[in-house]
């Protein structure tokens, strides 16, 4: 004798998106990028809603790295609509959910690269939208040489209108030499090599000094003591940019005397462009994203062993 029997499991269908908002069925457009914080990605999601929200029917925005906006002026435009004709990623292209492709006809992905190398999931994931973005000519190459198949254009960044020169020129003494660090210290900024060419050119003189500003200013001080670089003169500042209003951080570039920024890589390369709107001349190697903005006619170039800096 046999018996049988049945099992039947109901299971909820996934969500196609790990993140929940208000719906928004109206809007045409929909826009998914970091809007949390001040970081650099963070103020180009910024800027860029702020201008497509004037040009763009019905025109929705969503925070992928938290809810806490950082321009409260984007507030109005907070929603989701999961099934909007348009999606546009502005951000890193393993963070995309599944759901841009499953819900929107088309899909605009913005990405950036820092270096040559970029990894293969990056590229089978920028295959899957319909258009690519980059803002350099620079990552545009660096996709298409890894593989990325797909349409694609470049929209350099721009800056905010609070970078223009100040009025009151920086004090003479000391001479103060600036650079904001990313959250990638040593490995990418090459803000171990300014330290030591610092610390060697300048041994002794307390004319002049380093800030360093960055978002986690203990970790950056921790990684000056444990190489050897945090002691004796020339003192070197280390100093938080957390959530600092744009405006402020605009006006440090008028308090110092020149700007170093001896990166390893760059996408695009803000930092030369933020400084050099305030006036303020900067020391940086043109390789990378810095080749579109950073040109022969606007820089001087510099006899030094490579990788030759340039001064603007």
């Amino acid at each position: 004798m046999r018996a049988f029997t049945s099992l039947n499991i109901d299971f909820p269908e996934s969500d196609p998106y790990p993140f929940r908002n208000d719906i928004r069925s109206h809007a045409g457009v929909q826009m998914f990028g970091m809007f949390q914080g001040c970081s650099s990605i963070a103020n180009v999601c910024r800027q860029v809603a702020l201008a497509l929200q004037d040009v763009c029917v019905g025109f929705a925005i969503h925070s992928t790295n938290g809810a806490e906006l950082f321009a409260p002026e984007l507030s109005e435009l907070v929603g989701l609509n999961p099934h909007a004709p348009i999606a546009l990623y502005w951000g890193i292209p393993e963070t995309v959910p599944a759901g841009l492709f499953q819900q929107h006809p088309i899909t605009i992905g913005a990405f950036v690269c820092e270096t040559h190398d970029i990894p293969d999931r990056w590229v089978r994931i920028a295959n899957r939208f319909d258009v690519l973005i980059f803002p350099s000519k620079f990552c545009r190459e660096v996709f298409r040489q890894a593989g990325a198949t797909r349409p694609a254009m470049v929209i350099p960044h721009g800056i905010e209108p609070e970078y223009r020169p100040a009025k009151t020129p920086p004090k003479p003494s000391p001479f103060t030499f600036y650079n904001a660090i990313g959250s990638s210290f040593f490995d990418r900024k090459g803000t171990d090599l300014l330290v030591r060419a610092f610390k060697r050119a300048f041994a002794g003189q307390t004319d002049v000094e380093l800030r360093l500003r960055s978002g986690d200013p203990d970790a950056v001080a921790a990684a000056l003591r444990s190489a050897g670089l945090s002691d004796d003169a020339p003192p070197i500042r280390v100093e938080s940019t957390q959530d600092l209003p744009t405006q402020e951080f605009a006006d440090i570039y008028s308090q110092v005397h020149c700007t170093v920024h001896p990166t390893r890589g760059e996408g695009f390369g803000l930092i030369p462009l933020q400084s050099l709107a305030c006036g303020t001349p900067v020391i940086t190697p043109i390789h990378t994203g810095m080749l579109d903005t950073l040109k022969s006619d606007s820089v001087t170039q510099l006899d030094a062993e490579p990788p030759s800096p340039t001064v603007t």
